[in-house]
C-alpha cells in the first residue's frame, strides 16, 4: 500500500519576495519551517522516507497571496507553478502537484490551470475559500471551476478566515477564551 499525502506545503524565494515574508525578521522557530517549506528536493524526499509516504502532493503555503494584485499575483503564479513544475520533474515518483491561481483575475487563472494540468502535469488546484473578500461561489470565479470541470481534475478548497463582514457578525457570539465556551451563552443551544 502507498502513502499519499496532500496538502503538502512549500514555498518559493520569489513568493517570500513578493509577499514581503523574505524581508522580515524570522522567529527561530519559523526559520526552521521556512527552510523546510522552501525545500521541494532532496531534503523534503529524506524527510519523506523517514515518515513512510511515498508521494506528496505539493501546494504553496499561501498566506500574503490574496493581498497581492491581480497583475502580480498572476505572474507570480506562473513562476510558482513552474519551479514546482522542475521539482516534480525531478522527482516524477514522489511528488505531485496543485496549481497557484491567482484568483483576483479569473480567466486568468483558467488559463493558467488549463496549462498546469496540460503542459506541466498537475493533478488539480488548491484554492483558499475565499479571495478578496469573496466566497467562491461568486459568479467571476466561474471560469476556473468551468475549466477544472472540462479537464476533469479536482479543487481541492482550502479552510481560509472568513471576509470581514461575515467575521464580525459572527465573532462576537463566541468566547474568547475556548476553555469557558458555553453552547447555550453562544446562542446555538437547541
Amino acid at each position: 500500500m502507498s502513502t499519499i499525502t496532500l496538502e503538502e506545503h512549500f514555498v518559493t524565494e520569489s513568493f517570500l519576495r513578493a509577499t514581503g515574508a523574505h524581508d522580515r525578521k524570522t522567529p527561530p522557530q519559523l526559520a526552521e519551517l521556512q527552510s523546510k517549506l522552501l525545500d521541494i528536493g532532496p531534503g523534503r524526499v529524506a524527510d519523506m522516507d523517514k515518515s513512510g509516504i511515498d508521494l506528496q502532493v505539493l501546494s504553496l503555503a499561501a498566506m500574503g497571496f490574496d493581498a497581492l494584485d491581480a497583475d502580480t499575483a498572476s505572474s507570480l503564479a506562473r513562476d510558482i507553478n513552474d519551479e514546482l513544475a522542475e521539482a516534480v520533474h525531478s522527482h516524477p515518483t514522489r511528488f505531485g502537484g496543485f496549481a497557484t491561481l491567482a484568483l483576483k483575475a479569473p480567466a486568468t487563472a483558467a488559463a493558467e490551470l488549463e496549462r498546469c494540468i496540460t503542459r506541466l502535469g498537475f493533478h488539480g488546484a488548491l484554492l483558499d475559500g475565499t479571495t478578496g473578500g469573496l466566497f467562491l461561489d461568486d459568479p467571476r470565479f466561474l471560469p476556473v471551476f468551468e475549466a477544472a470541470a472540462h479537464l476533469g481534475v479536482p479543487i481541492y478548497l482550502h479552510p481560509a478566515p472568513p471576509p470581514q463582514p461575515v467575521r464580525e457578525a459572527i465573532i462576537p457570539a463566541f468566547p474568547v477564551n475556548s476553555a469557558s465556551f458555553s453552547p447555550s451563552r453562544a446562542g446555538l443551544a437547541r
